[in-house]
Order: C-alpha cells, then sequence, then structure tokens
C-alpha cells in the first residue's frame, strides 16, 4: 500500500478547509484552549508541535525534553512529565500569532478508527484506574440501563465506548479520542508538515533534520514496554461483533479527519 505523504495531506486540508478556513481570533473560546493547550513550543529551535494522544506524542515529548536540556537520552526517558512544557496557552494573543505565522509546525495523525482503539485498549482494557472511574462509571450510566449506582467502571465493553463516542460534543471528548481538526485546527495552523503513524520513521527523521536537531537528538525506539493498542484489535473477535449501525455512526463522527488527512474510510 502506498503511503501518503506529508504533501499529500497538506494539499487535501487545503481542500477540505476551503470555506472553512478560519483564524486565531475566529475560533471560540474553548476552542483557543484545545488549540493552545495541545501545540507545544520550543523557543530555541522555534517550531510548534501539535501533540496528539495516541498518535506517538510521548516520544515526540521525549524529544522536546532532551532539546530543553530536561534529559541527555531520549531512550532513557521512562516517564514523561505532562506538565513540563511550553504551550501556545502560556502566551498573549499577539505573541501566539507572531510563533504561528513564523516558527515550524508539525503534526502528526493515525487512521482515526485505529486510534481510537488503542484510545479503548489504554483507557479501559489495561488496568487504568482513573480512567475506569472517571469515563467508565460514566459511560456505563450513558449506556446501559439500570446500570448499578457502585460501579467500578473497569468492565466498559468496545461497544459501549464506541456508543458513547458517537452520543459525545466533539468539543467535549477526551483528548484521546478527540478528532483530529478539534485538537489542531489545521484550518487555522498552516502546519508545514503531517506525518503519520504508519510512517513513523521516516516521518519523524525529516522533522527532526528540517530543524537541524537530528545530530542533537533522536527520535526513540519502540520501548520494551509499550504495548500496542488499536492494530491487534481492529483485526479481532470484539470489533468484528460491532453493531454495522453503530460502526457507520463512528465512521461518520471521524468523517472530517479522514477527508481531512488522506484516510481511506474501512469498509464496514
Amino acid at each position: 500500500m502506498l503511503q501518503v505523504t506529508s504533501g499529500q495531506r497538506k494539499k487535501s486540508v487545503k481542500e477540505v478547509c476551503g470555506n472553512m478556513q478560519k483564524s486565531w481570533d475566529s475560533l471560540s473560546k474553548e476552542e483557543r484552549q484545545i488549540l493552545g493547550k495541545h501545540i507545544l513550543v520550543n523557543d530555541e529551535h522555534k517550531f510548534l508541535y501539535c501533540s496528539v494522544p495516541k498518535v506517538a506524542c510521548s516520544n515526540w515529548k521525549r524529544v522536546m525534553m532532551v532539546l530543553d536540556g530536561q534529559a541527555i537520552d531520549s531512550n532513557a526517558i521512562k516517564r514523561v512529565n505532562h506538565h513540563s512544557f511550553t504551550t501556545l496557552a502560556d502566551f498573549p494573543p499577539l505573541v501566539v500569532k507572531h510563533k504561528l505565522q513564523e516558527y515550524y509546525k508539525f503534526m502528526f495523525v493515525r487512521e482515526p478508527f485505529a486510534r481510537l482503539l488503542s484510545a479503548f485498549k489504554d483507557k479501559f482494557v489495561l488496568n487504568n484506574t482513573a480512567f475506569h472511574k472517571r469515563y467508565g462509571t460514566q459511560i456505563i450510566r450513558h449506556v446501559r440501563k439500570n446500570a448499578p449506582v457502585n460501579s467500578k467502571g473497569n468492565d466498559v465493553k468496545v461497544a459501549e465506548f464506541l456508543q458513547y463516542v458517537v452520543d459525545s460534543h466533539v468539543e467535549d471528548m477526551n483528548e484521546h479520542w478527540m478528532p483530529f481538526y478539534e485538537l489542531c485546527q489545521p484550518c487555522v495552523v498552516s502546519y508545514d508538515f503531517i506525518g503519520s503513524m504508519e510512517n513513523l520513521e521516516s516521518d519523524s527523521t525529516h522533522v527532526l533534520k528540517q530543524l537541524n536537531v537530528n545530530e542533537q537528538v533522536s527520535f526513540p525506539r519502540q520501548q520494551n514496554y509499550y504495548r500496542a493498542g488499536g492494530k491487534g484489535y481492529v483485526k479481532s473477535k470484539k470489533v468484528s461483533n460491532i453493531p454495522p449501525g453503530l460502526m457507520r455512526n463512528v465512521l461518520k463522527k471521524y468523517a472530517l479527519d479522514y477527508k481531512m488527512f488522506s484516510y481511506q474510510m474501512p469498509n464496514k
């Protein structure tokens, strides 16, 4: 299968945005907050990275920790401190606009349904008690009739999760399954490079070379403790049993991501 290049994705984004092209000022307060929080800033090397959960964002944060002087080797960082990064939200509007205009900007995307399933596995199948308590209980109350009051939220089924996602307002979604277009606002931010999870190694190498930091830092190898998410689930029995109507609604929810970033909609 031919890999879609960054140039093709940028062209697709431009075509899809068309009349939807926006400016920073035209975004709602909520949209600015979401975007500002997810764009990480490196002033020394003058770049902005839109951090998308479940698309190698922890490894990009490892790279940024090295560039910020917080670590020496990106491969040696096991735990990422999510509060140690400067974001676009830390700056006043005039400075934000300047950085959006002048800095090198990049983001990475992933096949939307695979990312969604990776989020489900990571947050609801593995022992993530914080997510079970906060979102698992919420999903069970939303989907199940006569749900027990004392539910621990640790037995959410994939179809229940997907139904919850379908029924959610995009701007209210958790960042791990919020669509790319809402997180990174490509109709506002003119990204210089849009890489993909499917072409992660070569795309990451390209970005590091563009930033002239490829001799200073390397993109981390896959960690030994990393457990892959969506790929295996796509072919699993759990997914093949998803009702066709629900699957159609899920794909409809992420249709803009599929179209904008040149992904082929699954045949289901």
